[in-house]
This record gives C-alpha cells, structure tokens and sequence, in this order.
C-alpha cells in the first residue's frame, strides 16, 4: 500500500492525505475497478467511461 501511495504522490504531485484517500479507495473497490476502466456509456453505472474522463481531463482525446 506504501508502495501504491508513494507512487501516486510522485506521478501526481498530490499530498499524503490526498494520496491515502485514493489508495483506501482502491483498496475497498478493487474488485470493481476494471468495470469502471473500461469505458463506455452504461447509463446504469455512473462510474462507465471514467477512464475516457480522465483522458480528456488530461488532453488525451485518444
């Protein structure tokens, strides 16, 4: 979990308690991460196309 903290402080530039917040999450919902990676327009799951989110967030039209 260190690991996955220092990680995200490092390539995001975010602070500690930022960074364990996004690490509890992952942690509670890993089983439910790749559902929402994958993208797409699923009305029934807010959290489709969250990776096609974060692409535009970051210029990425891809």
């Amino acid at each position: 979990m260190e690991q996955l903290i220092n990680l995200l402080k490092e390539k995001t530039g975010i602070d500690d308690a930022t960074a364990n917040k996004i690490a509890d999450f992952i942690k509670e919902h890993a089983d439910e991460l790749p559902a929402m990676l994958m993208g797409g327009n699923n009305k029934d799951n807010p959290m489709a196309g969250i990776m096609d989110a974060a692409k535009g967030l970051m210029g990425n039209k891809d």
